[in-house]
């Protein structure tokens, strides 16, 4: 598993990187660590491809004098879409130079880049905490609160991403195929079809879009609209009567659904934060 700390105090994330080597020795679990001063180092090494499975990055973060480049990060990072929705906006403006980061802020580019992974917010202060639902953050630690509650914090963005590991077999026109729910963006209905969207490309498969609504709740899918199920971890924000996905883009809600929609997501953001 590898982690990525960001927090400008050395102290910090030396305590961090130790907290992680105990809680790695006693699960059984092969940590590997990288760490980073500055959101505009962290965000300049995942724009070159780096992973990550946990990104802990300190909320009051103090603004980075990086030079950071947001370069042609729409047509790298944005999610596989529908053919009928290339029309949609670009997840991030190409040639965003951005100098003064936060933590805040480094959360929200890291969301356009992987929508996907668990960022815990690590923050002296307990104000600071609800503003990080605007970037769906897993979890809230205190610094002055760590040894008590980071592994509990751990144990729970574990099972998350052992959740999100587990894959589901489909009866495909291409054949079967066994794929992970995490990776699926979406599905479209098509005639007599359905369209699974993955992050790699499309599948096809002859189901109604109320049976894989029904197989897929349980997995974070919601239905937003007749011929849209979308995988709530790929949500950025719902309002005015559309949904908008990570990679910026967005379609209509209908009115009749709307609130139910947003209630749903509602709860969802509440049980991952």
């Amino acid at each position: 598993m590898y982690v990525m700390i960001c927090d400008d105090d050395k102290r910090d994330r030396e305590k961090i990187r130790e907290l992680l080597s105990i809680y790695g020795n006693s699960h059984r679990i092969d940590l590997s660590v990288s760490e980073y001063q500055s959101g505009a180092d962290l965000l300049q090494d995942m724009e070159k491809g780096q992973g990550a499975d946990i990104v802990i990055l300190d909320i009051n973060l103090e603004k980075s004098q990086g030079d950071f480049l947001m370069s042609d990060l729409a047509s790298k990072h944005i999610r596989h879409m529908p053919k009928q929705m290339s029309n949609w906006p670009d997840a991030a403006p190409s040639g965003n130079r951005l100098k003064e980061m936060d933590g805040l802020t480094v959360a929200g580019h890291i969301r356009k880049l992987r929508g996907d992974i668990p960022i815990v917010f690590i923050t002296a202060f307990i104000d600071y905490a609800l503003e990080g639902y605007k970037v769906r953050a897993n979890r809230f630690l205190i610094k002055d609160n760590l040894e008590q509650t980071f592994d509990e914090c751990m144990d729970d963005i574990c099972a998350e991403i052992q959740r999100k590991e587990k894959a589901m077999l489909f009866d495909c026109v291409e054949g079967r195929s066994r794929i992970k729910t995490s990776e699926i963006v979406m599905f479209e209905a098509s005639g007599r079809q359905s369209i699974i969207h993955t992050e790699s490309g499309e599948y096809h498969i002859y189901r109604r879009m109320d049976d894989l609504e029904i197989d897929l709740r349980p997995h974070g899918f919601l239905r937003v609209h007749r011929s849209y199920l979308v995988n709530m971890g790929y949500i950025r924000n719902i309002k005015n009567y559309s949904v908008e996905l990570t990679s910026g883009a967005r379609f209509s809600i209908p009115k009749a659904r709307y609130r139910k929609v947003l209630r749903e997501y509602t709860m969802f953001i509440g049980e991952t934060v």
